[in-house]
């Protein structure tokens, strides 16, 4: 099955196991990233956390509080209170790992431009074979990527459908046959959709994974956003008849309806992605020195120059200028710098600022001018070679 067979026939469905050689996602993240994660940033729990048997285990076990030069106290991680912890069962968890390593972070943009949606990166380490979670569904999608040693997991399918976070119904029905039963290693990847029951047990040796959790537009965002947009019509922001006879109150009511219908045209869910696109923040990427420089260039020749999005922004041409409309803001250009802007505001895409400025039908003024008004509006930033 194929990237697009994948994403129309599982995508939301379907439990799906994938099979891979042993390096295949080893670049993504290791042991050492994980140890460098732990010594030289502040994961103060809930970001970093231990399971076990079901249960978190009290913070006081595994951090300490350390004062500062002015008084405040921060926690860091206790080294020997951690490794007890480990040693007996428990499982280490730490949130948003791709906003510590870098190469997860460029993974996330990729998959949110794909799947135009956040996507955020949890790690889960075990050593023994106590169980962590037990039996559980998320109410996302789940990509699992096993980086290091082996873990049975066990798929139990739905037992309702479409389940969500806030819901009218509660998904407390716990099931107890397993649809799918298997062991992975490193390299291999599960797909679990949104509302599919599943367990994970560790083999009792030391087991590395990543979990992709992927939020998925649903109907109710749609109207949540389709009830914002509609804060542009007089009708829905009038009060409603509350005190009017029966005759007032259908007639608003019809008024009301009629306003609803057009709004929810055909091309609905189009125009909800393409305005989804449009607002969709980007990762803080920070080009200093250069651009904390409050006179002299911000760029040379020399740079290399990279999108900051994670999806590519809506550029308009009309008659004398060039909207921009991404990273939830809206920018105008003269007409000139389409082409540019073009090359440039696409996921992944860098090019050097010597490229950039002697491009054919802008001169290389306006072309300098241009890429440092988008430096310093976070539209493009400086790699760091």
């Amino acid at each position: 099955m194929g990237r697009v067979g994948f994403l129309r026939q599982a995508w939301g469905r379907y439990f799906v196991y994938i099979p891979g050689a042993a390096d295949k996602t080893a670049e993504l993240f290791s042991w050492a990233a994980l140890n460098r994660a732990l010594e030289q940033h502040r994961l103060e729990p809930p970001r970093l956390r231990l399971e076990k048997e079901r249960r978190e285990v009290p913070p006081s076990s595994y951090m300490i509080p350390r004062p500062t030069r002015r008084g405040p106290t921060v926690q860091r991680v206790d080294v020997a209170g951690l490794y007890e912890q480990l040693r007996d069962g428990a499982t280490l968890i730490l949130d948003c790992v791709d906003e510590v390593w870098p190469p997860l972070g460029r993974v996330c943009e990729a998959l949110s431009n794909a799947l135009a949606t956040h996507v955020q990166v949890n790690a889960y380490a075990t050593w023994g074979t106590v169980v962590g979670f037990g039996v559980h569904w998320d109410d996302h999608d789940v990509i699992i990527a096993q980086i290091s040693g082996r873990k049975l997991w066990r798929s139990f399918g739905f037992t309702r459908e479409s389940p969500l976070y806030r819901d009218v119904q509660a998904n407390d029905e716990t099931p107890t046959t397993p649809k799918w039963q298997g062991e992975i290693s490193a390299g291999d990847v599960l797909y679990i959709p949104r509302g599919c029951w599943h367990e994970a047990v560790g083999r009792g040796e030391p087991t590395l994974h990543l979990t992709f959790g992927i939020n998925n537009p649903t109907g109710v965002n749609l109207l949540t956003w389709l009830a914002d947009e509609l804060r542009g019509e007089p009708a829905f922001r009038a009060d409603l008849p509350a005190f009017a006879d029966r005759f007032a109150r259908l007639e608003h009511e019809t008024l009301l309806r009629q306003r609803l219908t057009a709004a929810f045209r055909e091309g609905i869910i189009d125009r909800f992605f393409s305005d989804q696109r449009e607002r969709f923040t980007a990762r803080p990427h920070v080009s200093l020195p250069s651009a904390g420089e409050g006179d002299g260039r911000v760029l040379r020749s020399g740079n290399l120059v990279r999108f900051s999005g994670m999806t590519k922004p809506t550029i308009v041409r009309e008659a004398d200028r060039v909207v921009l409309r991404g990273l939830g803001k809206e920018w105008e250009f003269a007409l000139p710098a389409a082409p540019l802007l073009e090359i440039l505001l696409k996921p992944g895409s860098e090019a050097r600022v010597s490229a950039l400025t002697s491009y054919e039908g802008v001169s290389p003024t306006a072309a300098m001018k241009l890429l440092e008004a988008l430096v310093l509006g976070g539209l493009i930033h400086i790699v760091d070679e």
